[in-house]
């Protein structure tokens, strides 16, 4: 499945974007917050943070089957490093 950037995001709008409960606090990416934590903690400079969306491509018999995955991902020079999924897988 290919991933479609829907758009470039810096880490303070990621976590306004996922804000979820975790306990009885709000923490960013709810139940996956540590996930978020362990993404945050390898960025280096000059990594991107980017949403993105992937489904199988629409002519394939997965396409009906599947729910897309949606969720950010740290992008090093043009490789994802770590993602965390906020809907789907």
């Amino acid at each position: 499945m290919a991933k479609q950037w829907l758009k470039r995001l810096t880490v303070e709008q990621a976590e306004a974007d996922n804000s979820g409960q975790g306990g009885d606090n709000l923490v960013p990416f709810g139940i996956k917050n540590s996930e978020w934590v362990r993404l945050v903690s390898k960025i280096r400079d000059g990594d991107q943070l980017y949403a993105y969306r992937e489904s199988p491509p629409r002519h394939s018999r997965a396409f009906k089957n599947t729910v897309p995955s949606e969720g950010v991902a740290l992008v090093r020079d043009g490789d994802v490093v770590a993602q965390v999924a906020t809907r789907g897988r």
